[in-house]
């Protein structure tokens, strides 16, 4: 275990270590979620969650929106090919 001892600014910033940077996968400008649990306290890269991304694209309309529901059933359509092909074929 490798102790990283930094210190807090008065307005509450500090510099991430760059092994913990290199080991959450985090670069400039990405963000770290502190996570409490348990009276302790983790480091974890904050992912991007769905329900954030929720309404930040406007749902397709007319055309494209028949063109789109059009190659969703191809790709399964292709994809319900390949699974029978690998199970004819043993896999």
């Amino acid at each position: 275990m490798t102790e990283h001892v930094r210190t807090l600014t008065r307005r509450g910033n500090m510099n991430v270590p760059s092994e913990v940077r290199r080991l959450l996968a985090v670069e400039t400008g990405d963000q770290i979620a502190f996570v409490v649990a348990d009276g302790e306290v983790r480091l974890v890269a904050a992912r991007a969650r769905l329900d954030a991304a929720f309404g930040s694209v406007k749902p397709l309309a007319g055309e494209l929106a028949d063109e789109f529901d059009a190659q969703i059933h191809l790709a399964k359509e292709e994809r319900a090919e390949r699974t029978m092909m690998k199970m004819v074929r043993g896999e």
